[in-house]
């Protein structure tokens, strides 16, 4: 489905169980997600150490991998980074609140910000179920990684940008969720053609003019 052919699709179950057990780890709302969070992240340390960058996002973000390579390769990665589209939750004059990366918009982790959150005792989901983009914000707080706002990083479709703000801006790296619009008796076959078609339609109108204009 990724297009890569050395793309892996790996279990988690078998290594981290009721982490990433649907009934645990999310709610009938579709928000939370935290343990599943958890259970990559030590995957990723445990199983895929010492890489330069470390990216999570969501099953339903479409992501312009050139642009990400080179949106990454501006920043440092031999300190603690954590890099996406940045949003802040509980701020209030005089009483700073937290930050966080969207997972929808995508979340790159350097390396040692990731192998910091590894050594953490204390960076664990308070509850299954718990916000995961904004649980991860805190606990990089805590530990003293720094959360870096790139703007081409983005937590939704295109049309819920204006076009001359996306136009006025860099090359997109990532646009999130599918933006389809059907009835709910609408068959599953239909459901995925009309996803397959937006996307399409989003790397084409979005993505494929910045791979030109770099090459």
């Amino acid at each position: 489905f990724s297009g890569v052919a050395t793309a892996q699709v790996i279990d988690l179950s078998g290594e981290f169980g009721d982490m990433v057990d649907p009934n645990r780890e999310s709610t009938k709302q579709g928000s939370g997600h935290c343990s599943k969070m958890e259970a990559i992240l030590r995957y990723l340390e445990r199983h895929s150490p010492g890489r330069r960058w470390y990216v999570v996002v969501d099953d339903d973000t479409l992501l312009n991998v050139h642009r990400l390579l080179e949106v990454l390769s501006s920043h440092d990665d031999s300190t603690a980074l954590c890099v996406g589209e940045r949003y802040g939750w509980s701020h209030r004059e005089g009483k700073p609140g937290s930050n966080y990366i969207t997972t929808g918009g995508g979340v790159a982790l350097s390396g040692d910000a990731l192998a910091k959150l590894g050594a953490c005792r204390d960076c664990t989901c308070r509850l299954p179920h718990a916000p995961d983009d904004m649980m991860l914000g805190t606990w990089l707080t805590s530990i003293g990684v720094p959360i870096l706002h790139e703007e081409v990083f983005h937590q939704a479709e295109p049309h819920n940008y204006h076009p001359e703000v996306l136009a006025a801006s860099e090359a997109p790296v990532s646009f999130h969720r599918y933006g389809v619009q059907l009835p709910a008796s609408a068959k599953p076959e239909q459901v995925d053609k009309a996803r397959r078609a937006n996307w399409r339609r989003w790397s084409e109108e979005h993505f494929s003019a910045s791979a030109a204009g770099s090459a």
